[in-house]
């Protein structure tokens, strides 16, 4: 599974280069931001959303928190699910 990462706040998935770009080469789109995973909702084709549904912390508490998670991410991602909300 590849990723393509945003972390500005508030970015809507229309059109943008990061959507773009996701879209043409195929990634997943991670993302702690709510438009991301609303806009993919609405639309019947895109890149893969992960929804991180984590406060603020430091990186190597998200790496701690998530590592754990990824296999049954991937599987959810190869199993069709346009988004994937991680809690």
């Amino acid at each position: 599974m590849r990723l393509s990462t945003s972390s500005k706040s508030g970015c809507a998935m229309r059109m943008t280069p990061r959507r773009e770009y996701a879209v043409r080469e195929g990634t997943t789109v991670l993302t702690k931001d709510e438009d991301f995973p609303a806009q993919r909702l609405r639309e019947p084709y895109g890149p893969t959303v992960i929804w991180l549904r984590v406060g603020n912390c430091s990186r190597a508490a998200l790496v701690c928190w998530l590592t754990p998670l990824l296999a049954s991410i991937e599987a959810l991602g190869e199993a069709g699910e346009s988004v994937i909300e991680v809690r």
